[in-house]
């Protein structure tokens, strides 16, 4: 039934002048250069500082596409499971249908690519709105800044300081829910398409491109008891693009990317408690192929249309690990 989408090392200047780079050595690239491609050139190319990696435009476009249709919200939950809300909050159908929602939620972070720092501050503002009793129409523009430390370029050790990158876009999702509250059942299920246009641009590294994505993911939530709720989440994307400058992201004119995960939340009240797992795989060859996320997370619904929520989500994989935080609030209208 669920849709199944089976879910850069830097040196200092000073030690490079002391210790021969590893990329120097003829055996490094033999492996390196087969492994990653033609178009790339291991951790210390302008490309390598982002592709393939969580802050890759590539990845927070699959990123969105799987938000939007694999994973559901605090909100969404209370929703779609609580059968008896507080007076104050509580929603009858005829109020809820029709209903649109304006989120704002902001993260920052850091993280570590292969030795690598990098600072990172992302927004994203999601926007839903109710078309039918089983469709929902969501559209979502993310922002994010990337800042590179000491970075040092190539073989040669060119050092270009800091480096900012970023990014921004929009996408659109058609959620269709093919089992709801109103049919008497204890789960859950819907099914995304989803498509998005984004941008990549760095002047410090000479990197920008356009970058598209579609995306179809799958939500399955069931719901244990009273309080217990489990959602299995399920998104594939395809990314490709249209460079702009000599670095584009992809680094190869396409990527697919498998995300898969679980969450489990806990109703109780105004309060809203989850945590979860994912899995993000790219299937073309990058420099990190493959991390995991874990988050826990709250929120709390002040009123009937007006909540706050919050989480911390550690990130990690081959090469790469991350800590991020993200703080955000909902109307709904």
């Amino acid at each position: 039934m669920i849709l199944t989408a089976v879910l850069l090392s830097f040196t200092c200047a000073s030690f490079a002048q002391q210790t021969p780079p590893p990329w120097e050595e003829e055996e490094w690239w033999d492996d390196h250069h087969h492994h990653y491609g033609e178009f790339y050139d291991g951790p210390h190319s302008a490309v390598g500082l982002t592709d393939g990696t969580p802050r890759s435009t590539t990845a927070e476009a699959a990123a969105v596409a799987a938000m939007l249709g694999a994973f559901i919200g605090t909100d969404d939950a209370v929703e779609q499971f609580e059968e008896e809300l507080p007076a104050e909050i509580a929603e009858t159908a005829a109020e809820t249908a029709g209903m649109s929602a304006l989120d704002v939620d902001v993260g920052f972070g850091s993280s570590k690519v292969d030795g690598v720092d990098f600072d990172f501050y992302t927004m994203r503002i999601p926007y839903s709105r109710r078309m039918s009793e089983r469709g929902v129409l969501n559209v979502v523009a993310p922002l994010s800044i990337t800042r590179a430390k000491d970075v040092v370029i190539g073989a040669d050790g060119i050092s270009t300081g800091n480096a900012s990158i970023y990014g921004g876009g929009v996408s659109a999702a058609y959620s269709h829910h093919i089992f709801i509250k109103t049919d008497g059942k204890p789960y859950r299920w819907k099914v995304t398409p989803a498509a998005g246009i984004f941008l990549r641009e760095s002047s410090d590294l000479n990197q920008g491109a356009w970058v598209y994505n579609t995306g179809l993911s799958s939500s399955f939530a069931y719901r244990l008891d009273e309080h217990w709720v489990v959602n299995v989440g399920n998104s594939v994307s395809l990314a490709w693009n249209s460079g702009r400058k000599d670095y584009p992201d992809p680094v190869r004119d396409n990527q697919q990317v498998l995300i898969n995960g679980i969450q489990v939340f806990y109703l109780a009240g105004r309060w809203t408690h989850h945590g979860y797992i994912m899995d993000t795989r790219f299937l073309r060859s990058s420099f990190v192929d493959n991390f995991q996320a874990y988050g826990i997370g709250t929120g709390y619904r002040i009123t009937r249309g007006r909540s706050f929520k919050g989480s911390l989500v550690y990130e990690n994989g081959s090469r790469y690990e991350a800590l991020r935080a993200m703080i955000g609030t909902s109307w709904k209208f």
